[in-house]
Formats: C-alpha cells, sequence, structure tokens
C-alpha cells in the first residue's frame, strides 16, 4: 500500500540539472565576445597605445621608447570627406613606412600637398620638392639619424594611420608632445 504522508521526488534529469549552467555560461560568453569587439572597434577606429622607440625623433620622443595615445578618427577619409580635417603640419603621425614590410614609424608633417620642401641629401646636394596632391612630407626631429620623406620621397596621405594626441610615459614627461620649427624647411614662393 502507499502511504500518503510520505513525500516522493522525482530524480531530476541530468539536462535540467545543467540548464542553468549552460545559460548562464553562454551569457559570459556573449557579454565577452560583445566586449571584444568594442575593444577591436576602439583599437581600430578610435585610438590606442602605441610604444614610439628609436632615434628619429629624438629629442622629441626618448629613442629607449615612449608610450603615447593615438586617434585615428580625424584622420579617416570619411571624416574627411564630410567635415574636411586632414593631418595638420607640425602635427606627429603614425604612419606606414613606404619601405620595408610592415613597418610602421612615427614622423612630423613638415610639409602637405601643393607646398615645397627644401631637401638636402647625405651627399650635401640640396633639391626642392613639390608635394603632389594627396601626399605629405614626413619627416624625423633628428634630422641625423632619421629615415624618412628625405629618402623615400612624399608620402600618400593613406598611409597616415593616426595622429599622437600625448605621451603617457615616461611618466615624468607625461603631456603633450613640443614643437619643431618646420617652416625651416618649407620653399617660399616668393
Amino acid at each position: 500500500t502507499h502511504d500518503s504522508s510520505t513525500s516522493y521526488t522525482r530524480p531530476m534529469r541530468l539536462g535540467a540539472m545543467f540548464w542553468p549552467m549552460m545559460q548562464e555560461a553562454r551569457e559570459r560568453v556573449i557579454i565577452f565576445l560583445q566586449s571584444g569587439c568594442l575593444v577591436l572597434c576602439i583599437n581600430k577606429y578610435g585610438g590606442q597605445l602605441t610604444i614610439c622607440q628609436g632615434p628619429s625623433m629624438w629629442p622629441t620622443l626618448n629613442p629607449s621608447g615612449d608610450l603615447v595615445v593615438t586617434e585615428m578618427i580625424t584622420h579617416g577619409a570619411w571624416w574627411q570627406q564630410w567635415w574636411g580635417s586632414s593631418p595638420r603640419k607640425g602635427e606627429v603621425v603614425i604612419a606606414c613606412a613606404p619601405v620595408g614590410a610592415r613597418r610602421i614609424v612615427a614622423k612630423r608633417i613638415l610639409a602637405m600637398e601643393g607646398e615645397r620642401v627644401r631637401v638636402n641629401s647625405n651627399d650635401g646636394i640640396e633639391r626642392v620638392v613639390e608635394i603632389p596632391q594627396g601626399h605629405v612630407w614626413l619627416q624625423g626631429d633628428n634630422t641625423k639619424n632619421s629615415t624618412d620623406s628625405r629618402d623615400y620621397g612624399p608620402v600618400p596621405l593613406a598611409m597616415v594611420i593616426s595622429r599622437v594626441l600625448f605621451r603617457v610615459a615616461p611618466f615624468a614627461q607625461f603631456g603633450r608632445l613640443g614643437t619643431v620649427e618646420y617652416e625651416r624647411f618649407l620653399v617660399s614662393d616668393a
């Protein structure tokens, strides 16, 4: 006979037992993927931390390496099309080097399209170069130890990846980057 005072519980099915854990794991994976996509978009289209090292931008950047914050928004083709903003003379930018596979460089924009630059080559010969449309003249601040537009010519604006906003480290030098007198390289039309 069956005693009605005794309760009987059915054993849970294995799937029902793990279902709450699987739902939680699924939610965590979705949050992780969404966060990863957000970070990727910010890194690709917004800005990033970049380590700049090498002697070409001395004394503005330390040869041993500086950590800088860069932004890409105002250098995108869509931004230039709608807002008319583009890199400006005197800015330090991060660009793809026209020579050297997958090499990224930090240089200062000394001239824009339509301007003329006085160039002293390593053999002492001075020449004047006119910057073609859609190009910029990139040069390191350390002119004695920099491979730049003096070696590979004007750089297409499309190769400029981002502009440097400020230095983060070393912490003693935190802040905006200094400027150089770039006008001495330009040739006036007068």
